[in-house]
Formats: C-alpha cells, structure tokens, sequence
C-alpha cells in the first residue's frame, strides 16, 4: 500500500537529509525552526532502526510534515 497526503504553506521550509540512501524532507513553519535538528535527528534513527530491524524501507523518500490535519491525527504527518 502506498498511501499520500497533500499538503501545503506560503510560510513552508524545507530541511533534507540522505539517511541510508533515503531522501528525508521535512517541511516545517519558521516558527517550529529550533526543533528541524531534533525530527530530522529521530527520523534518521527511526529510518536506521527500521531497516536494521525488519530490513530496507521500500521507499526512496519519505517527507515529514509540519500540517495540522484536521480529522484527528497528530499535527506532524508523516508519509511515504
């Protein structure tokens, strides 16, 4: 299954970073800039734990976003 969610920002930033050959984007409000090292930081664990534990993420990309989702879900959404 691959699922998606659309979001999007004027006021949106990005932070990239290859994790094990993956590209992980986070996009995020200027206001949330002090914690960009802290996600992408536990992402990078999250994605190395993951394909040490139950082999390699399928996906060439996965992108965190900064988005209030409105249906009762955190207000960080990840997808792949």
């Amino acid at each position: 299954m691959h699922d998606f969610v659309w979001v999007a920002s004027p006021d949106y930033l990005i932070s990239k970073r290859m994790v094990d050959g993956i590209e992980v984007s986070l996009l995020y409000k200027p206001e949330h800039a002090k914690a960009v090292s802290r996600i992408m930081d536990a992402a990078d664990f999250a994605l190395r734990y993951f394909n040490e534990s139950f082999g390699k993420y399928p996906y060439g990309k996965l992108t965190i976003a900064d988005a209030k989702a409105g249906w009762g879900e955190e207000p960080w959404n990840i997808q792949c």
